[in-house]
Formats: C-alpha cells, sequence, structure tokens
C-alpha cells in the first residue's frame, strides 16, 4: 500500500480527524519551538494524495497517529536499523551541517517565527538580486524594500513580504531597463546636440 493512503487509512481507523492533527501539531510545533512540525489541512492532504513529507512532518504525525517515527520512516523506504550498515568507512570525507535554528523567547508566537524566518529568506533573496543591479539602484531601491520588509516582518504581515519581494524585483528590474536605455541611447542624443550647438 502507498504510504499516504497507509497514513490516511490508519488515520481514519483511530478517528483522527485532519483538524485534530491540525490541532497537534500545532502544539508540537509550539513545543519544539520550530514551525515545521505543523501539518495543516492541506498539507496533509498532499501527504495523504502521495507527496514525500519532511522528517518535521513526519514526526508530528507518528504523534498524533501514536506510532513509533520508525514506523512511518519504513512507509518512505527508511530503515533506521540499515544505517550503521551503511555508514561510510573510516577515513573517508564527512560533511557537518547545522540545522538548528535559533533559540525563541516564550513570548514569541508560532506565528511571529514564521514571519522571522520569511523575512530572512526575503532579504537574502533581495540581497542576491542587488547583485546584478546597478550600484544606484541595489542601494537605494533594494535598501527601501528592505526596510519595509523588515517592517512588515514585525508586524507578523508574512505574505505581504513576499509581495514587496516580488515588487522590488519587478520595478528595479524596470528601472535597470531605463538606466541601461538612458546610458545607451541618452549619450548619443547628448552627442548630437553637443554638435549641434557647436557648429
Amino acid at each position: 500500500m502507498e504510504p499516504g493512503k497507509w497514513i490516511r487509512a490508519l488515520r481514519e481507523e483511530r478517528l483522527v480527524k485532519p483538524s485534530d492533527v491540525e490541532r497537534i501539531t500545532r502544539s508540537v510545533a509550539k513545543a519544539k519551538r520550530n514551525a515545521d512540525f505543523f501539518v495543516s489541512h492541506s498539507t496533509l492532504a498532499d501527504i495523504e494524495a502521495g507527496s514525500i513529507p519532511s522528517l518535521h512532518k513526519l514526526y508530528g504525525l507518528a504523534t498524533c497517529l501514536k506510532v513509533p517515527l520508525n514506523e512511518l520512516l519504513l512507509l518512505f523506504g527508511i530503515n533506521l536499523e540499515e544505517i550503521s550498515q551503511e555508514q561510510a568507512p573510516p577515513g573517508t570525507f564527512r560533511f557537518f551541517f547545522n540545522f538548528d535554528l535559533p533559540e525563541l523567547r516564550p513570548s514569541e508566537t508560532l506565528t511571529t517565527s514564521v514571519a522571522q524566518r520569511s523575512e530572512r529568506n526575503a532579504v537574502s533573496l533581495l540581497d542576491c538580486w542587488a547583485a546584478f543591479l546597478p550600484a544606484r539602484i541595489a542601494k537605494e531601491d533594494v535598501g527601501d524594500y528592505i526596510e519595509d520588509i523588515h517592517r512588515r516582518a514585525k508586524q507578523g504581515e508574512r505574505w505581504q513580504i513576499w509581495v514587496r519581494v516580488v515588487a522590488a524585483i519587478i520595478w528595479t528590474t524596470i528601472n535597470t531597463a531605463g538606466c541601461v536605455a538612458k546610458n545607451l541611447f541618452g549619450k548619443s542624443a547628448e552627442e548630437k546636440s553637443d554638435r549641434k550647438a557647436s557648429n
């Protein structure tokens, strides 16, 4: 049986409604101070339709369905008992990544941490975008958008952060095209007028 169908069958067998999954995983996410553990109704529907969930989502589902996490991992072809057999032999290269999130203060809510993550991602994206723009546009226009994104993040306006990112990319593209056109065509027009004036 496909993993998503098995999860749905188990959920229905145990009389766990999608709203129960949302409620339980929201409390897990708050306790862990990590929004990735939250499984929304739409995410649950995607998983049950065949989407492969993250480890955080599987952890949340294991909590809701009261099954060991290992059992859910096996559904997706991950057998934890085989890890020791498949580990790299000594002397090989290993890469370490830090996936730890910064500690959140107890007063911060789940939506605040999601807004902060959106803010970080949006600012990183605009910083990368600014590398391709003329210096004046990168400093002034993108800088203004980044300030606005910081303000909106403090207010918890997550979706408006991404609207501002799209607006920044569109506006700076138009502005850059105008600068390029002015540099290409504006100088030749100035040169013509200078020639006419000297004649």
